[in-house]
């Protein structure tokens, strides 16, 4: 995900259209989430990695409350500094087309 973001986007302070939403690990930056914010209250996201895991509009706090549970179950430290999760958003121009393999290697 961070090779995409950096190779294609930029950082911004607030979302917009054509915008990503990253939820990162506050303990490492690691990136934990990706969605599309649609509206200050909606995000478009897929809760995990299952094909069962549909894609859905739901209300950013309920989505960032998954995430930061989530994230809580497998601190390595304490579960308080495991939260709150950062959340950043991008700006992407069109994003380049990789296959899989590829995303596998730059990962």
């Amino acid at each position: 995900m961070d090779f995409i973001l950096k190779t294609s986007c930029r950082k911004t302070d607030r979302p917009s259209q054509a915008s990503l939403g990253i939820l990162r690990s506050p303990l490492d930056g690691k990136p934990l989430h990706g969605f599309v914010p649609l509206d200050e209250n909606l995000v478009f996201t897929k809760n995990g990695l299952s094909k069962r895991a549909k894609n859905e509009i739901q209300n950013a706090k309920q989505m960032i409350a998954i995430h930061t549970a989530a994230a809580k179950k497998v601190c390595p430290t304490s579960p308080a500094e495991c939260a709150p999760l950062v959340i950043e958003y991008y700006s992407c121009e069109q994003l380049p087309s990789f296959s899989v393999e590829n995303l596998m290697t730059l990962a």
